[in-house]
């Protein structure tokens, strides 16, 4: 397993308001559940200091 932090942030996606730390399978597995919890604000996922995914505010979209 490895450990995973999102970073959900505020509404001018400047400042983190909001950190779930979680444990994943893999990337794509974590990125899953990230996106269930992250609503529709811009959202960072990172693992040991990598970013692995990104979202933008308002969509879906990963942008990364």
């Amino acid at each position: 397993m490895r450990r995973y932090h999102l970073y959900m942030f505020d509404r001018t996606g400047r400042k983190v308001e909001e950190e779930r730390a979680f444990q994943a399978t893999d990337d794509r597995t974590a990125a899953e559940l990230a996106e269930g919890w992250r609503t529709r604000r811009k959202a960072e996922l990172w693992r040991s200091g990598k970013q692995v995914e990104t979202w933008v505010a308002g969509s879906g979209r990963r942008i990364r």
